[in-house]
């Protein structure tokens, strides 16, 4: 992306760049910074403090009207982001990410829900009978400090993912979700 060099040229082309063929692109700052960034074959998935979207890696995403959408070849490095529906973020916890076969596990505080991305979009799985729980968690760790410790995890041998959250009081809670059941222990 910068200038030809001619090895024979006393002169140091290297630095001089030209911005319209630049490698990089702009996102939405009202979704607040990028805290994660994955590769996924094609794509890249991205998790802004409040959005999650997907980047295609040399293709670029063409929005019609009727809201369907086409893949096509592009020479950029990178598309137009994919964003998801629900403004769903890490926070500023990329600690709270966890991908497992494609499957792409994450907590957003903010919110106070614990969500996947798939196949079929992201899903609230913290909805799926501990939706009081997790706000009430996340609104009790964020009452005295912004900095939360929310580590999470894949068990492979137990088919879980695992979020623990540290309070100011130094207890703990994990939670595990597995297949379509959440459960907590404190």
């Amino acid at each position: 992306y910068s200038e030809p060099f001619n090895y024979d040229s006393q002169d140091l082309a290297l630095s001089s760049f030209n911005l319209s063929l630049a490698n990089f692109a702009d996102f939405d700052n009202s979704y607040g910074s990028i805290k994660f960034l994955q590769n996924s074959a094609d794509s890249l998935i991205c998790i802004q403090q409040n959005k999650m979207s997907v980047i295609p890696v040399g293709r670029n995403i063409i929005q019609y009207a009727s809201d369907n959408a086409d893949l096509v070849a592009s020479n950029n490095v990178l598309g137009t982001p994919q964003y998801m529906a629900g403004n769903y973020g890490c926070d500023d916890n990329p600690e709270s990410v966890s991908i497992r076969f494609g499957r792409v596990y994450f907590s957003d505080i903010r919110a106070g829900k614990v969500l996947a991305f798939g196949a079929s979009g992201i899903e609230p799985i913290s909805e799926k009978n501990m939706d009081s729980f997790f706000s009430k968690k996340f609104a009790d760790a964020t009452k005295y400090t912004s900095a939360v410790d929310l580590n999470s995890g894949y068990d492979p041998d137990n088919d879980e993912y695992l979020v623990s959250i540290n309070d100011i009081y130094n207890s703990s809670v994990l939670v595990t979700y597995s297949g379509g059941s959440t459960t907590a222990v404190l």
